[in-house]
């Protein structure tokens, strides 16, 4: 069974690649890289940078390449979105909280869209490493189900 998705990943260089898959048989998600874009950012090797600072290096680059961005967007019930661009509302977690990434960004989604901001959900994941893979294939078969936008940075 073929699906494809359009998921934007920042691998080990720290590019950006736009990637399509397909779920096999045994249930894992495999991706072929499509096209390679420049590096987002360098970042020392030891750093240790929180969420918030991801958020902060994210906006940083997405305005420096002309996207409006808003961040800690409230929804009409007070709870805060990442990031707001002009066509997604991204919730940006770690790789191992995959899960309340997708509960979140849907439910920012749908907030918005009802009080007429109508944006789709999206993921900005922060992989650790290698030991991220499955929680990455995971949330690449959800995304791939609900219609998620995903993006993943390497946070190392």
């Amino acid at each position: 069974m073929r699906k494809t998705a359009y998921i934007v990943g920042i691998v080990a260089s720290l590019v950006v690649a736009p990637h399509t898959g397909e779920v096999a048989d045994s249930g894992t998600w495999r991706c072929q890289q499509v096209d390679h874009s420049p590096a987002l950012w360098a970042m020392a090797p030891d750093a240790k940078l929180t969420e918030r600072d991801w958020v902060q290096r994210i906006v940083a680059d997405w305005t420096k390449q002309g996207s409006e961005c808003q961040t800690e967007v409230a929804t009409p019930d007070g709870s805060r979105c990442d990031i707001l661009t002009p066509t997604t509302a991204w919730e940006v977690d770690w790789a191992s909280k995959k899960f309340e990434a997708v509960g979140q960004a849907l439910y920012y989604s749908l907030a918005l869209s009802e009080s007429g901001d109508k944006r789709g959900p999206g993921i900005v994941l922060l992989m650790k490493g290698p030991e991220d893979k499955d929680d990455y294939l995971r949330c690449a078969r959800l995304c791939d189900k609900y219609g998620i936008r995903l993006m993943t940075v390497d946070a190392r």
